[in-house]
């Protein structure tokens, strides 16, 4: 897309994936089961390994958002692989916005008629899943 970026910066106690250097903004690749993707793991097929990576997940977002002031943008797997449109607009979005958006999730959005649009049902990750 032409966005100058840094892959894998460091920052104090954590590395980002992707942090946009001209706009000082954050995207984060989210492997579906690495990170437990809330439509394909729920409690009943959560393994040990989400139980763990859950709550450092939500530490690394708490710190970026408390020390820095920068909302993350989260682009998963699925959607990068079958909804990439989706997450072009909203990386265009998100650097257009300075960072504001509505939500932070690709697999919260769609595309109807070339425009970006928040889904209805907004699904927050990790909500639902209990002792993580």
């Amino acid at each position: 897309m032409g966005i100058l970026y840094t892959n894998e910066k460091g920052f104090k106690y954590y590395a980002v994936d992707n942090y946009l250097d001209e706009h000082n903004l954050i995207i984060e690749v989210m492997g579906d089961f690495w990170h437990c993707h809330p439509l394909k793991y729920n409690n009943e097929n959560m393994r040990d390994i989400h139980k763990k990576r859950i709550p450092k997940d939500k530490a690394k977002h708490a710190y970026f958002k408390n020390n820095y002031n920068i909302e993350i943008l989260y682009l998963w797997e699925d959607d990068i692989y079958n909804n990439l449109d989706v997450c072009n607009a909203l990386i265009n979005k998100y650097i257009n916005n300075n960072g504001i958006l509505d939500n932070y999730h690709s697999f919260n959005y769609r595309l109807q008629n070339n425009e970006l649009i928040l889904n209805d049902k907004i699904i927050v990750p990790y909500q639902d899943i209990v002792n993580a």
